[in-house]
């Protein structure tokens, strides 16, 4: 795959009540042709929780940090993702220790890598990550709250655990505790032309369906699409942050 077949973009907004937006999105994409095919191309989403300071910190640490060591090991670009979300872990736990003000803040964080040909995943919380292929939107990470295991057990569906009161309750995310474990897929996946990856915070994912999120991201450049997504969001009632990233493998 040329390294030059790819473009994306990301969109955030605070919502209609949130007084902040916690959450940070981050596409890393050289401009240089020779560094796209070295290090890859990155898109990171993150949402904070702990309060509007914490949260904020929280997020903001953890994106820093990946973006800034994601391509420390070209031979094994996976397992070099999966460290840099580890190593975010630890230094948003740092920093509570250090500022007991921030204590027990943390985040969700959504790392998709593709390089030469392949893209890697590394996931914790309830933001996602998406691939759009063959006109179906596949949900690639699962969400680490308090209903996804019904929803995988078949006791609850998707529709009804889009609303259930107890979505939001985070069984797994950054910076809560020392150490903690990190979802990725087992071996990277071979990237077709005219697939989309998406990654979203649940302001976005809560009130957009699959069916609009598919029509919306096949139907526009990434720009417009992100730019429409959050929109649509808002106009359903944006009651949280809302962060959206698109990347079109295009010829």
């Amino acid at each position: 795959m040329r390294p030059t077949s790819l473009i994306g973009a990301v969109a955030t907004d605070r919502g209609l009540i949130r007084p902040t937006n916690q959450d940070v999105i981050a596409l890393v994409c050289p401009s240089d042709p020779a560094d796209r095919e070295r290090n890859g191309v990155l898109l990171v989403v993150t949402d904070g929780m702990g309060g509007p300071a914490g949260g904020e910190i929280a997020s903001r640490i953890a994106v820093e940090t990946v973006t800034g060591s994601y391509a420390s090991d070209n031979h094994d670009p996976g397992a070099a993702l999966v460290r840099a979300v580890h190593a975010a872990n630890a230094a948003i736990y740092r920093e509570g220790i250090r500022n007991p003000h921030y204590l027990g803040m943390g985040t969700t964080c959504t790392a998709v890598l593709i390089r030469q040909g392949y893209a890697h995943c590394a996931h914790i919380g309830d933001s996602r990550l998406y691939l759009i292929r063959d006109g179906i939107a596949l949900q690639m990470t699962d969400d680490h709250n308090a209903v996804f295991d019904q929803v995988k057990r078949g006791t609850l569906d998707r529709e009804t655990a889009r609303h259930h009161p107890d979505r939001h309750l985070l069984v797994r995310a950054l910076g809560t505790r020392a150490t903690t474990r990190i979802d990725a897929w087992p071996q990277p996946l071979f990237v077709r032309f005219d697939d989309r990856f998406v990654v979203s915070s649940d302001g976005l994912h809560d009130l957009v369906s699959d069916d609009d999120l598919t029509a919306t991201v096949l139907n526009a450049q990434p720009d417009a699409a992100c730019q429409r997504l959050v929109e649509l969001a808002l106009a359903r009632g944006g009651p949280d942050n809302i962060s959206v990233g698109v990347i079109h493998i295009n010829r």
